[in-house]
């Protein structure tokens, strides 16, 4: 309505004045009515009643001033024009915003998408195929975050179960690697299992051979707890269709706890874990010898 207004004093304006002013005037009218309407936030109707109201009202005006004359009949046609121009760039606008908007919100969701499968792939990078479990890389950052502590740190010590299945390569070269694949997924759910419930951490290390990481009190605690482990899993009762019978499974553990006032290294850890593994491989397999010697 501000717009129209002024639209009719100017024209009324120039009625008053003397050429070429009158025609600056009226040609400001028709400057400012086109760009007014691509600019004006209209939406479809409000947009044709506004350009309807203002032509009709400026050329009424037009007519009344200045007669039919050459000036008013140019004045008439170039606004018109203008009309037609200016509501068509206005609807091209609007359909530019519009789709401005929406591909700003595909892209928003492709970002998103893509952040998501980033994460995803991180997860996999870290984590084990065949078992779910961690794998190592993901292992030697959760030591580094949550393990590598002091006394000073936290509470408790940092121990290492290192688990390496009894004789695998036999079940695999007499029963197959599916068969081998089902007992490896086998002692991982025990694991899994075990290590949830001290709020430790159980990977695949590769092949045949495990890790849990854990804080615990002490070593006998530790030991305890390797013994727990390795009894669960001589419950394991892998199946094998061909001929069909059920096999066994048992594991050998060493454990190793930490007992230094400085922060644990897992490289060291590990050192002494693979030699009491050893050890209890050499005594008979089927059990866990606790390192005697601080890590």
């Amino acid at each position: 309505m501000g717009l129209c207004g002024l639209a009719v004093t100017m024209l009324l304006a120039s009625s008053y004045a003397h050429p070429p002013e009158n025609a600056f005037m009226a040609i400001g009218v028709l400057v400012m009515f086109g760009l007014a309407i691509p600019l004006l936030p209209f939406r479809r109707r409000g947009m044709l009643f506004f350009i309807g109201g203002t032509v009709i009202t400026t050329g009424s005006l037009v007519l009344h001033t200045h007669g039919s004359g050459e000036f008013a009949r140019t004045y008439l046609v170039i606004l018109v024009l203008v009309a037609v121009a200016a509501g068509i760039l206005s609807r091209r606008i609007r359909w530019l915003e519009k789709r401005t908007i929406l591909l700003t919100l595909q892209a928003e969701d492709r970002a998103g998408d893509l952040e998501q499968s980033n994460r995803r792939l991180t997860e996999l990078s870290m984590q084990d195929p065949l078992t779910d479990l961690a794998n190592r890389r993901w292992a030697e950052k959760a030591f580094e975050r949550h393990y590598a502590l002091s006394p000073a740190e936290a509470p408790g010590q940092t121990a290492i179960l290192l688990i390496d299945i009894d004789r695998f390569k036999e079940i695999n070269d007499r029963w197959g690697h599916d068969v081998g694949d089902r007992g490896l997924q086998a002692v991982a759910e025990v694991l899994r299992h075990a290590a949830s419930g001290t709020s430790g951490l159980a990977a695949r290390f590769g092949g045949e051979e495990f890790v849990i990481l854990l804080r615990v009190d002490g070593p006998g605690e530790a030991r305890r707890f390797a013994e727990e482990v390795r009894a669960s899993i001589e419950r394991i009762e892998i199946e094998v269709d061909s001929p069909p019978r059920k096999l066994g499974c048992t594991v050998s553990i060493g454990v190793v706890v930490h007992a230094g006032e400085e922060k644990p290294s897992l490289s060291k850890l590990l050192k002494r874990a693979d030699k009491v593994l050893y050890q209890a491989k050499s005594d008979g397999r089927n059990r866990s010898v606790l390192s005697g010697i601080a890590a």
